[in-house]
């Protein structure tokens, strides 16, 4: 028994490594390269990066710039990436960049890995929407925080239809996990379940007593059998082949992805 009480504790010890392995706390979050945010405001988003990474279980990071380097939001966002190796479970893992692009007056969002299934469309047009409000006043430290608060509440759940928000607030009371939605008025949910079962119940009472129609006279006509044989005779089968004309010239689209796995990826807009 303290043999397997033993492996148990260290499989434990060794998951949980494990999982804490991929991700620097001491990686640097914030990078001011406009110089739009304070000192004390970049170390508290450093600090709310950080914090909220540990929740969602996902890097979060947040890049200003003078210089795009002609370059878009989304692509400057894809390069830094890459050359930082930024990531919560791994390198080049797990993150979502928020780049405010001071030159090109453009800001946008960019998840990678897991990001990439959590942000839909909606979600990032909804960030970016209230982060944008920020930013047209100026409100450089507002828009960040802003950012990490949503993606962190975002991170809680997978999309659903119901994806809203994106007005700047913060309360993110539709954004559930499933477990809640599922014990969400179970008091109701199980009445009706009980009632279901019930109706189910009685009607298959109902049907078993019920009498049965057909008797031994049914098929007895002037005390002869009266059965009546149908049958369908197969005849033949006709094939009609049509020549499908096709377009050689060819075309189609291409669903755009980053590098940490197939989905959305990501968001701009101008401010």
């Amino acid at each position: 028994m303290k043999k397997i009480n033993l492996t148990l504790v260290l499989m434990i010890l060794l998951t949980c490594a494990f999982m804490l392995m991929g991700f620097d706390s001491t990686q640097q979050k914030v990078y001011d390269d406009a110089g739009i945010l304070t000192s004390i405001e970049e170390s508290k988003l450093q600090k709310l990066c950080t914090d909220a990474a540990q929740t969602s279980k996902i890097d979060i990071v947040i890049v200003t710039t003078l210089d795009n380097q002609g370059k878009t939001s989304l692509k400057y966002a894809q390069d830094f990436y890459s050359s930082h190796e930024f990531g919560y479970n791994k390198a080049n893992g797990d993150c979502v960049i928020l780049v405010i692009d001071m030159e090109g007056r453009e800001v946008g969002v960019r998840p990678f890995g897991s990001g990439q299934t959590y942000l839909s469309e909606v979600r990032t047009d909804n960030i970016i929407t209230a982060v944008k409000a920020r930013l047209k006043n100026s409100d450089y430290d507002g828009a960040c925080e802003l950012f990490v608060t949503k993606m962190e509440n975002y991170m809680r759940s997978l999309p659903s239809l119901s994806d809203k928000s994106g007005d700047g607030n913060t309360d993110f009371t539709e954004d559930q996990t499933f477990s809640q939605k599922l014990m969400a008025n179970m008091g109701i949910k199980v009445l009706i379940a009980i009632g279901i079962g019930v109706v189910a119940v009685l009607v298959m009472m109902f049907n078993a007593k019920a009498k049965m129609s057909v008797g031994c006279q049914t098929y007895v006509k002037d005390h002869n059998f009266d059965i009546r044989d149908t049958r369908d005779i197969f005849l033949n089968t006709t094939v009609v082949t049509h020549k499908i004309e096709t377009n050689k010239g060819g075309g189609g689209g291409s669903m755009n992805s980053g590098s940490g796995g197939s989905g959305f990826s990501g968001g701009s807009s101008k401010f």
